[in-house]
């Protein structure tokens, strides 16, 4: 009897070790199922997705990878160089309202256009560095950063300007970053910039201590947007460190006190939705009701991307 019973325990701990401690993603209120994984091996990829296609600009080699919602390799276009249909540092990419791909050269401060397959078509120079591009049917919006020399001292501002038509820009919003200008400054603060196809764009300061966020809407009206910044736990929010925006949702990178990161879900009327936790993702993108989240691979180069859907049946 005494063998049967530690027979007993010992079926109990594996079956508590293999359900209770497997660690997975939590959510939260928001109805979200897990329907696919893969892994790309992109290094330090920067995302784009439409309806059933997944453009991934690799900053190492310079070209922009094309794979459908599974992961399966569709084609690839650009090119490290100074040639038509290349580039040097490809910082952000962006598709317009005509459905070219425009991708912006930091280092040649070049504008460079592709079709959705890829094929290059032209390319424009510019002034501006930029760090956000959107392109509705009637309105463009980007934000870039501007270098001042002020009395002498370099000054910085993140700017957000929008075009209409073949109207000169308006600056919607001009942030001066208060920090010195170094590199590693101005890679982690500063505003970031979100939109959807609907033309809300959201702003958010990471240089502000009370994280906030602004919203300009498809009619040019700017938004105070304070979310419910409601706690998981006991730890109160740290700091919110990057933003993800599509049709219906809002997704907040935020970070607790104790380091937890924690991705925070909201409807575009600011009621709180949901969380994910205990991942800690390197960027998320979204088109629809889909999900992708994407972490980079400890064990190799690359990336591993778990693609969520969001809402019921």
């Amino acid at each position: 009897m005494k063998k049967f019973s530690l027979y007993i325990i010992a079926i109990l701990f594996i079956v508590l070790c293999l359900f209770g401690c497997k660690k997975e993603h939590k959510s939260y209120k928001l109805p979200m199922q897990l329907i696919s994984t893969f892994e790309i091996d992109d290094y330090a990829p920067i995302f784009q997705t439409t309806a059933d296609r997944l453009y991934v600009l690799n900053f190492k080699e310079c070209i922009i990878n094309i794979y459908d919602h599974q992961g399966n390799f569709i084609n690839t276009f650009g090119g490290k160089g100074n040639g038509p249909g290349e580039f040097i540092m490809g910082a952000i990419f962006s598709f317009t309202s005509n459905k070219m791909i425009e991708v912006f050269d930091v280092i040649n401060l070049r504008l460079i256009r592709f079709s959705e397959e890829g094929e290059y078509l032209s390319t424009t120079k510019t002034n501006k560095y930029y760090f956000h591009m959107n392109y509705t049917d009637s309105t463009q919006r980007y934000l870039y950063r501007d270098y001042q020399n002020v009395d002498g001292k370099m000054v910085v501002y993140d700017i957000l300007a929008q075009e209409i038509g073949d109207t000169d820009p308006t600056i919607l919003l001009k942030k001066r970053l208060d920090k010195p200008a170094d590199i590693e400054y101005l890679r982690n603060f500063g505003l970031i910039a979100k939109s959807n196809s609907n033309g809300d764009t959201f702003i958010l300061d990471r240089n502000a201590n009370d994280f906030a966020l602004k919203q300009f809407n498809a009619e040019h009206i700017e938004i105070d947007w304070k979310p419910n910044f409601q706690n998981i736990g006991k730890d109160d929010l740290k700091s919110i460190n990057n933003i993800s925006v599509w049709d219906n949702f809002l997704a907040l990178f935020t970070t607790t006190n104790s380091d937890e990161d924690i991705i925070r879900f909201y409807d575009l009327d600011k009621n709180y939705l949901g969380y994910l936790k205990d991942i800690h993702p390197d960027e998320i993108c979204a088109i629809g009701n889909k999900l992708f989240i994407f972490t980079e691979k400890t064990e190799s180069d690359g990336y591993l991307c778990e693609t969520y859907k969001i809402g019921s049946e």
